[in-house]
């Protein structure tokens, strides 16, 4: 049995390549929002809306099959989560894999409704 050595990592470096990574993450998905039509993007937030309402986690996975066969979710799903969880709407639970086959099971995240988020959160400090 082999033992791993653990070099000193060089935290400004990763940092720089986290804070890349995150650029070239939020360029994408703003370009997939600008190339997309509003009718892709509308479908897409309605399905989220309608998922989140049932207070049940949710994917990306359960939506995609729902989806009629010519929108365009290349980048604009994931924008669509990002930015239903920047108004408030959603927040992350988990994680799993992608159920779609060009993404080899990728890790997507889970979602819930940011409603049972702030219930949970009010019932944790004695209220």
């Amino acid at each position: 049995m082999s033992t791993a050595t653990v070099e000193a990592l060089d935290l400004p470096t990763v940092r720089q390549r986290i804070a890349e990574a995150r650029a070239a993450r939020d360029a994408g998905m703003a370009q997939a929002t600008d190339n997309a039509s509003d009718w892709d993007k509308a479908l897409i937030d309605q399905a989220i809306g309608f998922f989140a309402q049932t207070l049940q986690p949710f994917s990306a996975n359960d939506i995609r099959p729902l989806l009629p066969a010519d929108v365009n979710c290349r980048g604009l799903m994931g924008a669509q989560f990002s930015a239903a969880y920047t108004r408030g709407e959603i927040q992350p639970v988990g994680d799993l894999p992608s159920h779609k086959k060009n993404t080899h099971c990728k890790r997507i995240n889970v979602w819930i409704s940011a409603s049972v988020v702030d219930l949970d959160d009010a019932g944790s400090d004695g209220a």
